[in-house]
């Protein structure tokens, strides 16, 4: 539904597989997808809102997320896609000292992103207005 552009009816997708899940934990013997499941869910259940220009429902299901990983989750890369994701939305609602946290946090990660950099300097620049 997401690459098709049906944003909302893949918003509704991700919630019913994030409830599926939470009720498959209560069945015995249940192979359930687990927390990163459930992480990349709210990660892709974000992109679509940032999409749709929800953004704070969009900070929301990034702040469910990166709160469930813990710092010795290997998931370096579902990391960063929540981070920028919140700090994009945190420059959308002009909140940028908390973008500047995401993207200084999500440039750690990935020192070498371009992208990552260029809107670091926008959102120092902002910053400095």
């Amino acid at each position: 539904a997401f690459k098709a552009g049906g944003l909302k009816k893949a918003v509704g997708l991700y919630g019913k597989a994030l409830q599926a899940d939470a009720a498959a934990e209560w069945l015995q013997d249940a192979h359930v997808g687990g927390l990163h499941f459930r992480c990349q869910c709210l990660a892709n259940r974000a992109a679509c809102k940032l999409k749709l220009c929800d953004f704070r429902s969009c900070i929301d299901d990034t702040n469910a997320a990166l709160a469930a990983l813990t710092a010795s989750d290997d998931v370096p890369a579902l990391r960063l896609k929540l981070l920028a994701r919140r700090g994009m939305a945190h420059c959308q609602l002009q909140e940028y000292k908390e973008a500047h946290l995401d993207y200084e946090s999500a440039a750690q990660l990935d020192p070498s992103n371009e992208q990552l950099a260029s809107d670091l300097r926008m959102i120092k620049a902002q910053l400095a207005k």
